[in-house]
């Protein structure tokens, strides 16, 4: 599945994810399965549960090494927090740790999530967390919302027309998608389709989050 999704995103010319971006999203989602692998192969031997899975996530803005960063949590017990993706991302370049709300500090974050962090000098940093561009998600193994993806994100897909992924836009402008199988709404999209977009897309309502 994930090769076919991978070969999808660089064939007939599509210049949807950069190719360094796209390089880097691979070689780290390798290092992620090499890492689940050591650590699924360690507990077996010791009988120890095996530690929190890392995550895979995009820290851009006013940060000292802003990119995709591969984070472990610090903490054994827990999973990897926005503070621990900015602490793996050199820290903030231009304000303190002190300037983060907490309850965003210690928010959740998976893999396919980009954190942003804007603001410079005495202004106050602002803070959010939401989807990666759809094609680094899509070589992560993500799936796309039908909520906030893109017309171009959309044509990721296989067997996805311009015509269908205008519809999925236009839909969503005056009501929220609720589930893919509502995709058969649309003149020319078939069961056959969508069960085929299961792998690809998903309907939430979940809006970026902001402290």
């Amino acid at each position: 599945m994930a090769h076919r999704k991978l070969y999808h995103l660089v064939d007939k010319g599509k210049k949807l994810i950069d190719p360094r971006l796209y390089r880097a999203i691979t070689l780290l989602a390798a290092i992620f399965f090499v890492v689940l692998l050591v650590r699924y192969f360690s507990a077996i031997s010791t009988s120890d549960p095996p530690s929190p899975a890392p995550v895979i996530v995009e820290v851009l803005g006013a940060v000292n090494k802003p990119g995709i960063h591969l984070v472990e949590s610090q903490n054994a017990s827990s999973t990897v927090t926005v503070g621990e993706a900015i602490e793996a991302a050199g820290g903030l370049s231009k304000h303190t740790p002190g300037d983060i709300p907490l309850s965003f500090y210690k928010h959740e974050v998976q893999s396919g999530e980009r954190i942003s962090v804007t603001g410079e000098g005495e202004t106050p940093p602002h803070f959010s967390v939401g989807p990666m561009d759809g094609g680094a998600r899509l070589t992560l193994g993500k799936k796309l919302d039908l909520n906030q993806a893109t017309e171009e994100e959309l044509s990721l897909i296989p067997k996805m027309k311009p015509q269908f992924a205008v519809e999925i836009v236009k839909r969503r402008q005056g009501k929220r998608w609720n589930s893919v199988q509502e995709l058969e709404e649309i003149a020319g999209v078939g069961p056959k389709t969508v069960e085929k977009w299961q792998d690809y897309l998903e309907a939430n309502c979940r809006e970026p989050i902001k402290p």
